[in-house]
């Protein structure tokens, strides 16, 4: 018997703003689900509209997620949480580069695009 398969996926956190403290450990939840889900997932979504696949997602957003994905404080701490990200990146590139690797030219650029050729 033919059938249907729906695949549903929805997004919630707990709320995490906390403004009385400079750095919130439960932020970095939010922070994780920003770079690691939410934006892969509009990149791939990007590429199917690109590529003019037709495709139907069902995504549903918890009130709670919205509102934190819409505050300012947020994201402020967003962009110093990717800095510092960005940073340690960079330190672990130098900490880890092994002059002579004959490996290097063809792995590095996936981890620092301005070493591309």
């Amino acid at each position: 018997m033919p059938g249907y398969l729906a695949i549903i996926l929805h997004a919630h956190l707990p709320f995490v703003r906390h403004p009385e403290h400079e750095k919130f450990l439960e932020e970095s939840w939010l922070f994780e689900a920003i770079t690691e889900t939410y934006l892969p997932l509009l990149a791939i979504m990007s590429g199917w509209h690109r590529d003019g696949m037709e495709t139907r997602l069902t995504l549903t957003l918890s009130p709670t997620l919205c509102v934190m994905l819409q505050d300012a404080l947020l994201k402020e701490r967003y962009a110093r949480h990717l800095d510092s990200v960005i940073e340690l990146a960079e330190k672990e590139l130098h900490r880890t580069h092994w002059p002579g690797f004959e490996g290097e030219s063809e792995v590095r650029p996936m981890f620092d695009p301005g070493m591309g050729p």
